[in-house]
């Protein structure tokens, strides 16, 4: 189901959900000449909704831009538990792969997929491949098959630290007072992966 963001109101999304128990995505936020496909003040406003993209692939040859992860930390911020989407988007074959979700399922099946992604198990990804997450207390891991920096962000984006290489450790006195901690694995040029968010308060 697809409705247009110029007259998308909350009515929309709690009738989708109610009506068909549809996954709420909204896609490309950044498309338009003024990276306005979902203006910030109307993302902020509205709830219920599951995730946003984070990367669209269509995106890569049209107006605007292809990511919106700072929207994603403005709303992360704001507290809206939002999960992260990386989807191609193509309308074509040659656009096949550019972005997609690696899910975590409980059971091989259409429904597995569909509650592993509205519980946020999974990682969104455009060529990095994460193979193990783990998490304590005390220490959270992200292990990937081919990383070559992975980079931890807290609050509205702020780096707290990376290291070069496949792995990564946070242990809780570098997360220090966060809300969040979520993680980016840089691979080769334009490939990257995604965690859905850690959330550290309540």
């Amino acid at each position: 189901h697809t409705v247009s963001p110029q007259w998308l109101r909350q009515q929309s999304i709690d009738q989708a959900i109610e009506d068909s128990q549809s996954m709420v995505v909204l896609n490309h936020p950044n498309w338009w000449q003024n990276f306005d496909h979902w203006p910030t003040n109307l993302l902020m406003q509205m709830r219920r909704y599951h995730g946003v993209e984070i990367f669209n692939g269509v995106m890569m040859g049209e107006v605007g831009s292809a990511y919106a992860l700072e929207k994603w930390d403005m709303l992360l911020g704001s507290g809206q538990r939002v999960w992260a989407f990386a989807n191609d988007d193509t309308h074509h074959a040659t656009g096949v792969g550019r972005g997609w979700n690696m899910v975590w399922a409980r059971e091989p099946s259409a429904q597995g997929v569909r509650e592993a992604l509205v519980s946020g198990r999974f990682y969104a990804s455009t060529g990095v491949k994460i193979t193990t997450i783990s998490a304590t207390d005390k220490c959270i891991r992200v292990e990937t098959d081919n990383a070559r920096r992975i980079i931890a962000r807290r609050d509205l984006g702020q780096r707290i630290t990376h290291v070069d290489g496949p792995v990564m450790e946070l242990e809780s006195g570098q997360w220090g007072d966060a809300n969040y901690v979520r993680f980016e694995a840089w691979g080769e040029p334009e490939q990257f992966a995604w965690t859905q968010p850690f959330w550290l308060r309540g």
